[in-house]
C-alpha cells in the first residue's frame, strides 16, 4: 500500500470568479432575461421616443414647467421597477427547483448570493446610464423640435439628476429586491415589499401621521435617499438628506438586507 491509500479525496470548491461566471451564463441562457430587457427598453427608451415625437408639445412643456425633471424621469422611473423585478427573479428562480442543483455545484450559498447581487449591481449602472442619457436626449430634442424651451444639456445638475436617480435607483433598488427575494422566496412578493413597504407606503402615510413622522421616517427610505443623492430633493424639505448622509442610508439598507438574506439562505431549506 502506498501512503495515499487511506487519504480521502477532497473536491475543490469553485472560486468566486467561477461562481460569478456561472451565474452570468445562467442569466443569459433563459428567455425571460431577454423578455425583461425588452420590457425595460420599451418602457424607457421606447416611451421616451413616443412622448418626444408623438406627444403633445404643450402637455410636455407644461409637465416640464411643473417639475423640471418630470418629463425626463417619467419613463425611466417605470424601468426602475421592471429592473427590480429582474433582480428579484434572478434570485427567486433558485427557489423554484434550480437551487438544488446550484447549491450542489456551489455549496457556499453566500457566494452564490453575492454573485447574483454583484451581477444586479453591475448591470444597474450600465443599463441605467443608457436609459438616462436616451431619456434626456429624446425628450429634449423632441421639445426643441416643437418650439418648446428644453432643459440646458450643458447643466451639470441635469445630468446629476438624470444619471444619479436612474443609475442609483436601478442599482440600489435592484439589489434590495434581489436580497428581499431570499426572504419571501418570490419575485412578485419581493417587488411588492421594495416598491410598497420600503418606498411608497412610508411616503403616503406622511399625509396622515403628523409632522413628527413626516419630518423623520420618509426621508430615510431608499427612494428618498436616492433623490437626495441625485439632487432632486430640496434642502429643508421633508424628504431631504445631505448627500453623504443619504449615501450612508443607502449603504445601510443594502447591508441590513444582505445580513438578513444571508442568514435566511444559510439556515433554511431551498424550497
Amino acid at each position: 500500500m502506498n501512503g495515499l491509500a487511506g487519504e480521502q479525496e477532497v473536491g475543490v470548491r469553485p472560486g468566486f470568479g467561477a461562481v460569478v461566471a456561472s451565474e452570468w451564463i445562467k442569466l443569459w441562457a433563459v428567455r425571460s432575461t431577454w423578455h425583461l430587457l425588452g420590457v425595460v427598453l420599451a418602457l424607457t427608451v421606447g416611451l421616451s421616443a413616443v412622448m418626444a415625437f408623438f406627444g403633445s408639445a404643450g402637455d410636455l412643456a407644461a409637465a416640464q414647467a411643473d417639475g423640471e425633471y418630470n418629463v425626463v424621469l417619467f419613463s425611466a422611473g417605470l424601468g426602475v421597477w421592471v429592473y427590480c423585478y429582474f433582480g428579484a427573479a434572478l434570485v427567486a428562480s433558485e427557489f423554484g427547483g434550480t437551487g438544488y442543483y446550484t447549491f450542489v455545484a456551489t455549496p457556499g450559498r453566500g457566494r452564490v448570493l453575492a454573485a447574483k447581487a454583484l451581477i444586479v449591481a453591475a448591470c444597474g449602472p450600465v443599463l441605467g446610464s443608457a436609459i438616462a442619457v436616451s431619456a434626456v436626449l429624446l425628450t429634449q430634442v423632441g421639445l426643441t423640435a416643437t418650439g418648446a424651451v428644453p432643459l440646458d444639456l450643458a447643466d451639470p445638475t441635469l445630468w446629476r439628476a438624470a444619471l444619479g436617480y436612474v443609475v442609483l435607483s436601478m442599482t440600489v433598488q435592484g439589489v434590495l429586491a434581489a436580497l428581499v427575494a431570499v426572504l419571501v422566496r418570490n419575485a412578485i412578493g419581493a417587488l411588492g415589499v421594495v416598491l410598497l413597504l420600503l418606498n411608497a407606503l412610508p411616503v403616503m402615510l406622511a399625509e396622515f401621521l403628523g409632522e413628527t413622522y413626516r419630518n423623520s421616517i420618509p426621508r430615510f427610505m431608499p427612494g428618498a435617499a436616492v433623490e437626495s443623492v441625485a439632487g432632486l430633493s430640496v434642502p429643508g424639505s421633508a424628504g431631504y438628506l445631505p448627500t453623504g448622509v443619504a449615501a450612508t442610508v443607502l449603504a445601510a439598507w443594502v447591508g441590513i438586507a444582505w445580513i438578513a438574506a444571508h442568514r435566511r439562505l444559510a439556515t433554511s431549506d431551498i424550497r
